[in-house]
């Protein structure tokens, strides 16, 4: 759902259809406004703990397939 609620390409059938029906009960517009804003949270959070706070490495947990 998240990939396609990004606006990519790598998703499935069910995904697409779960986040229709999200879009329906809490508005397309608030969806992806909110998946972009977390989005863009995740980044400035890794710029900052690199740069400010120094830490080099990072855990990513998941397969972050597709996005």
């Amino acid at each position: 759902m998240y990939d396609y609620m990004l606006g990519g390409k790598d998703n499935y059938p069910a995904d697409r259809e779960a986040a229709r029906r999200t879009f329906t009960v809490l508005g397309e517009d608030v969806v992806r406004g909110t998946v972009l804003q977390n989005r863009q949270f995740l980044g400035r959070a890794v710029r900052y703990l690199a740069a400010a706070e120094g830490i080099r490495q990072f855990l990513d947990v998941g397969t972050g397939l597709p996005t």
